[in-house]
């Protein structure tokens, strides 16, 4: 999948969809930056990290109206304000930021061209090599669990890189694939809950979700710490 198609013509209605293929389509692209400029840091583009931004902060604003509508009605009407002030923030700052976008993608095509024999390629595996060992050794210097919410989010970051890795070539091992939507999952409800406390709902009926948060978030860990131990055997 060529890693510099962000389809960013289907994010002119910013639908939940193209919002999401989105997200997942910059986290690939990004690590094939990494992948091809290992050890030295990718290029960026400002314009891409704020789009990137924006489309998580309206993401953020779905993911609060759904959750208030399961958890917690009484935030329902501040859940589809805030949904509709992002949406209105992200349709009005996206003709600004897509041709700068689409001008600096042409130019990463041309710089860091993508092949579609990358196995085939000595530079790539050598680069792959090097690139998985480094990130082997940030995932082991992870000590066992538990982890504040912030160390959750790092590590499924770079198990997310990993699996993005493996996209755009094949790997001999990648993290389950349960693991990082696990992780995704308490994520997303940890940031609901914050938001819902900052709006003073009332504790009490915020209990039996930091409850399941709190289970889910031990099982997340649990399950990354069983997975990581047997790298050792």
């Amino acid at each position: 999948m060529n890693p510099f198609a962000l389809r960013l013509k289907r994010l002119q209605k910013a639908s939940p969809k193209a919002v999401y293929a989105f997200r997942q389509r910059v986290k690939r692209l990004r690590v094939y930056l990494e992948l091809y400029t290992f050890p030295a840091p990718p290029p960026n583009e400002p314009a891409l990290d704020a789009l990137y931004a924006l489309t998580g902060k309206l993401r953020r604003a779905w993911l609060n109206k759904k959750y208030a509508q399961k958890w917690a009605p009484s935030l329902l009407k501040a859940a589809k304000k805030r949904l509709r002030k992002r949406k209105k923030i992200f349709l009005a700052r996206y003709p600004e930021l897509a041709p700068p976008i689409r001008k600096t993608l042409h130019g990463w095509k041309k710089r860091f061209p993508f092949s579609f024999t990358l196995q085939e390629e000595h530079f790539w595996q050598s680069q792959v090599e090097a690139w998985l060992q480094a990130m082997r050794s940030r995932l082991e210097a992870f000590p066992p669990p538990p982890y504040l919410p912030e160390q959750a989010h790092e590590l499924r970051i770079l198990l997310r890189s990993w699996e993005k890795a493996a996209e755009i070539y094949p790997l001999p091992e990648t993290p389950p694939k349960h693991l990082t939507k696990a992780l995704g999952r308490t994520r997303d409800i940890f940031l609901f809950l914050k938001w819902a406390k900052k709006k003073a709902q009332d504790p009490e009926l915020l209990a039996p979700i930091q409850s399941r948060y709190q289970r889910w978030h031990e099982e997340a860990l649990a399950s990354w710490w069983a997975w990581r131990s047997r790298w050792a055997s």
